[in-house]
């Protein structure tokens, strides 16, 4: 046993604070000091070490005083800088855990509730420098919000149509989102164009609607696969492979895509199309459709089949010539 003078003590007392102080705080400190200060800058920057230490635990801190602005200033910086982790890292899997924890839907919000969180994914979703495997995530997220995500990303797709990952999260909906917006058909426009871009799944059922006793929807499930024809060229062969092989019936049956795609040279066709499977509301939309071809054989066929077309005041509904291109 040695023993020390009261100086010798008074200086190891001194070391011994010194290192005490150098201990890094710990999760539960960062949070309360991320909490208090009024610094916005240092509040990110606590976020962001907070983000990279993966510790699920500082999530469920800052979740639980959601109330405090501060606290969802925290949220949202953590969300971006797992961004950065997952392109930089190999820890994906943790950040998307982390992930979930923030932003997947919760009965009780405790102040962040499940609008901020739709609103923070489809914010993240807009980024284009990220990696795949981070908007994979916030989809899967998205997926667990039901018809309030689904509606999210249609909305935000709405605003920007150009979006590739906004299309992208629409299409991990899968069949709902394509039965949402065929059943909506005729109501709002910009669904005939988001149905073009989605293709192949919602071929199917856009061409169930081009039966529709309700000429409005006819009329748009028409033009959304003209739409589709120029985005998914190849996935309306079922369509474009009647006029190759002369199919009339085919034709017949959904006349008003072919009216609306306007291909040169088919107009003979499609008049053959009307002579053999003659309707009155198909030879009608055939005599207003705006081309001079088919509207005056449409006028000969009716003669032929007993009916005379008369010239009356306003417009005709019906599809017109080249109209969904």
């Amino acid at each position: 046993m040695k023993l020390l003078s009261a100086k010798s003590a008074y200086l190891l007392f001194l070391v011994l604070v010194l290192l005490a102080s150098c201990k890094p705080p710990t999760i539960e400190e960062q949070v309360e000091d991320l909490l208090k200060t009024n610094d916005y800058s240092r509040r990110i920057s606590i976020a962001n070490n907070l983000a990279d230490s993966l510790n699920e635990h500082a999530v469920e801190l800052l979740l639980g005083a959601g109330a405090q602005v501060s606290a969802q200033d925290g949220l949202k910086a953590m969300v971006s800088r797992y961004s950065l982790i997952m392109k930089e890292t190999a820890k994906t899997d943790h950040a998307c855990e982390c992930l979930n924890i923030i932003l997947s839907p919760v009965l009780s919000s405790g102040g962040f509730d499940n609008n901020k969180r739709l609103y923070l994914i489809v914010d993240e979703l807009k980024r284009t420098e990220v990696e795949p495997s981070y908007h994979y995530c916030l989809e899967q997220i998205a997926i667990e919000h039901g018809d309030d995500g689904m509606m999210a990303v249609i909305n935000a797709w709405k605003n920007d149509k150009n979006s590739p990952s906004m299309l992208s999260a629409i299409q991990e909906f899968g069949q709902p989102a394509v039965e949402y917006l065929v059943e909506n058909l005729g109501q709002v426009k910009d669904y005939e164009e988001l149905l073009g871009r989605i293709g192949d799944p919602a071929l199917p059922f856009l061409i169930e609607k081009m039966k529709d006793d309700d000429q409005r929807i006819r009329f748009s499930a028409a033009d959304a696969l003209v739409k589709m024809s120029g985005y998914h060229p190849s996935a309306l062969h079922q369509l474009t492979s009647a006029i190759d092989n002369e199919s009339t019936s085919a034709i017949a049956r959904n006349y008003p895509f072919y009216i609306r795609m306007g291909l040169a040279d088919t107009e003979q066709l499609l008049l053959s199309a009307l002579d053999r499977h003659f309707t009155e509301d198909m030879c009608t939309d055939y005599a207003n459709c705006g081309n001079a071809t088919i509207e005056s054989g449409a006028s000969d066929i009716a003669a032929k089949h007993g009916y005379y077309i008369f010239t009356t005041i306003g417009d005709h509904s019906g599809p017109k010539w080249g109209s969904g291109n």
